[in-house]
């Protein structure tokens, strides 16, 4: 009978202690949660217009030749060539 006070007291700090842990799993959800929304509302790429992709198959046709199976894709490069024709284009 006289060790239920001390494991009683035991038990009390033991759920303390679980309870900052849980009450710091929360901050950090949250925090993940905050970002995510954040994340969601900035675009991190423009989606393609119709201007810009015709413009993309303009310039590959024009460099590699209209129905090319020529075996190396077109480089970052011919699409944002591309890209400027289709903005200055407008």
């Amino acid at each position: 009978m006289g060790k239920i006070p001390d494991l009683l007291e035991q038990l009390i700090k033991d759920a303390e202690a679980t309870t900052q842990r849980i009450k710091g799993k929360i901050d950090q959800a949250n925090q993940l949660a905050k970002a995510i929304q954040r994340a969601e509302k900035e675009p991190t790429q423009p989606p393609i217009t119709t201007a810009v992709a015709e413009a993309a198959i303009s310039e590959i046709e024009r460099k590699y030749g209209k129905g090319s199976t020529d075996k190396n894709p077109p480089t970052k490069s011919v699409l944002r060539q591309a890209e400027e024709r289709a903005k200055n284009a407008k």
